[in-house]
């Protein structure tokens, strides 16, 4: 039997926030991918598939996806429609 190191959860990062999607009006204005799959409650994989169908505009810089927060509420309310995708 070999002895294994135990498992150690990842030190959270603190420019990655949990967004919480019920206030979309106090997003920051410039959203990473992971924050992006929060806000939409998708996975990360699931977002990259919006963006290579077209679906999603990003920035890029350098290799990271960014994404402005008015685009994503944008596509919010053409997937759920204006009533559901604002926030109040």
């Amino acid at each position: 039997m070999t002895d294994r190191l135990p498992v150690t959860a990842k030190a959270a990062t603190p420019h990655r926030q949990r967004i919480k999607p019920a206030r979309l009006r106090d997003l920051p204005s410039v959203l990473d991918i992971s924050q992006v799959a929060n806000v939409l409650r998708v996975s990360r994989r699931s977002v990259y598939g919006y963006v290579a169908a077209g679906e999603l505009r990003r920035l890029r810089y350098s290799r990271v996806f960014l994404f402005d927060a008015r685009e994503i509420e944008r596509f919010l309310e053409r997937e759920t429609g204006p009533e559901e995708g604002a926030a109040s």
